[in-house]
């Protein structure tokens, strides 16, 4: 996460940018957790698992090739029943899961690397949602933010004016953004664009925190694409509208022209919904 503020040190009070993490290790958000294994297990693909694949376990050894021929016969009986198995097995594995008899036991033992491949892979997620790369905001926004170190305390242990927090995400569609020169801005460091579910909103829910949006609709007409900015249009944003502009021309500016409807467009619509509206009108006294 990161957050905008005016900086309480400076006169001219200059736009500054503080790097943090939403979650420390040990208060990663549970349901953001569920949400990520739910999306990694939703998405997970499984690679070929062959016997040709463990030659060199078993050459010259029937009966070891036997039973690693079983063991991958329970592994992908246990995948087409769509039980949890790992998305392959390697040597490694292999050789753990020959210690078995008893086919509960493989089981077992293939549902605990399935778990064990599950958690690395939150854990992965997890560090890419919570560390940023602040040459990547340097370049981003030259000349217009001051990047301090990178911590992974709380946000909320950081800022002592809890009242001044609001949280800004496109995901807010019903109260918006009205700029206060006192608030500290929060965003997640992560496009919203680039996320399949709102994995933020449930944990900002939980704390004393404002929730706001991007009034685009109340300012300018939209012609296609996500309504989800990206973090550099939101920083651009909030950065004009500090300097004094006025929504209307801050989204005229900083969002592409291809998603908003020119003036040619929203006259053509009009003249398009007054002659269909007129053909109606004319059928209508004709069957009378």
């Amino acid at each position: 996460m990161f957050r905008i503020t005016n900086s309480n040190f400076s006169r001219n009070l200059s736009l500054r940018i503080n790097l943090w993490k939403l979650f420390s290790k040990s208060v990663h958000d549970p349901e953001l957790v569920e949400n990520l294994k739910q999306k990694i297990k939703d998405d997970q693909t499984f690679l070929n698992v062959d016997l040709t694949n463990f030659e060199q376990l078993y050459s010259g050894d029937d009966s070891k090739k036997a039973k690693i021929s079983r063991i991958i016969n329970v592994y992908d009986n246990m995948k087409y029943d769509l039980d949890d198995v790992p998305s392959s097995l390697s040597e490694n594995d292999v050789v753990n899961l020959l210690e078995y008899e008893q086919i509960s036991d493989i089981k077992r033992s293939l549902k605990k690397l399935y778990r064990k491949e599950i958690e690395s892979l939150v854990k992965k997620q997890l560090r890419m949602l919570t560390n940023v790369n602040k040459n990547e905001f340097e370049s981003t926004f030259p000349n217009t933010i001051e990047i301090t170190p990178h911590t992974s305390i709380n946000f909320m242990d950081l800022c002592n004016e809890k009242a001044n927090l609001v949280y800004v995400t496109s995901m807010e569609t019903k109260s918006f953004v009205e700029y206060d020169p006192n608030a500290h801005y929060v965003m997640a460091a992560i496009s919203e664009k680039d996320l399949n579910e709102d994995f933020f909103t449930p944990a900002i829910r939980k704390l004393p925190i404002k929730r706001r949006g991007i009034p685009i609709d109340q300012y300018v007409i939209w012609n296609s694409g996500s309504k989800r900015l990206s973090l550099t249009n939101k920083v651009k944003l909030l950065t004009d509208i500090r300097q004094g502009m006025g929504w209307k021309e801050v989204l005229l500016k900083n969002v592409h022209s291809n998603n908003l409807k020119t003036i040619q467009q929203i006259e053509s619509e009009d003249q398009q919904r007054f002659l269909n509206l007129s053909k109606k009108r004319l059928k209508s006294n004709k069957q009378k």
